[in-house]
């Protein structure tokens, strides 16, 4: 599954909300990430509507074009077709049921953490700028999400707890992400299959009645994303920014709107 399918994050983060007469600054960051939220969130219930209507479509439009008749007068179904593509029943149904969602929720989950990361590092620049500090965060080593919560902690001495349970959430998050992007949502590591497993909103593909293809000489398996997994990790980044902004406040004090 390929991450260039991936919506346009710009056209989904900057539309919609008018936040003219608000200036941007670290008091009132955490304000237009919410006006972004709303906007994405918007987009993947509207998402998840589409893939409901594929599936229902499937299974409503789906017609047989092969079969072989048996004696006793029961037909045993070889080739099915949908919307231009024809296959044996099972790899028809794992196209329309697995492959397809799989494509799109994965796509979007690859958006909604690089709004993550986007977000960060702009709340990074804003303080940067804001305390003329000459140390930026692209200063430091690591990258993504861990660079922008060093910086934040050991450059602007926000108070931010590292064992947070929403900041173990967030790591959870990126190490699925991590599997779709490098792995092609291939399943070797013991700890993000643990992850899968524990999680309300993913399982193995090996688990998902519509995943039929599995090398039985390979351990491989795979990450299935449910419907609710995208709105968590959406849900998951407001709660982190949010958790941010309590640190803010308790430093530089409420924003005034």
């Amino acid at each position: 599954m390929n991450s260039d399918d991936s919506v346009n994050l710009d056209d989904l983060v900057i539309e919609g909300e008018d936040l003219s007469g608000l200036e941007l600054e670290p008091r009132t960051w955490y304000s237009f990430v919410q006006a972004q939220v709303d906007l994405l969130r918007a987009h993947v219930h509207g998402l998840e509507n589409q893939i409901d209507e594929s599936v229902k479509a499937y299974e409503k439009e789906k017609a047989v074009t092969d079969f072989e008749e048996y004696d006793d007068g029961y037909a045993h179904i070889i080739l099915e077709e949908h919307r231009g593509i024809e296959g044996p029943p099972n790899h028809l149904e794992e196209i329309f049921k697995y492959y397809f969602p799989n494509l799109q929720r994965r796509s979007t989950l690859i958006v909604l953490f690089s709004f993550l990361e986007h977000q960060l590092n702009q709340l990074c620049e804003l303080l940067a700028t804001t305390q003329k500090l000459s140390i930026v965060h692209t200063d430091l080593r690591d990258k993504g999400i861990v660079r922008s919560r060093r910086y934040l902690k050991k450059v602007i001495c926000l108070p931010v707890d590292d064992d947070s349970v929403i900041w173990q959430q967030i790591q959870r998050i990126q190490k699925v992400r991590n599997v779709v992007v490098h792995n092609d949502a291939k399943l070797v590591n013991t700890d993000v299959i643990n992850i899968v497993k524990e999680s309300e909103y993913l399982c193995l593909a090996s688990d998902s009645e519509s995943y039929y293809y599995h090398d039985s000489d390979s351990d491989d398996d795979e990450v299935n994303i449910l419907e609710g997994y995208l709105i968590h990790v959406l849900d998951t980044c407001d709660a982190y920014c949010g958790e941010l902004n309590k640190a803010i406040e308790s430093c530089l004090g409420p924003s005034i709107l």
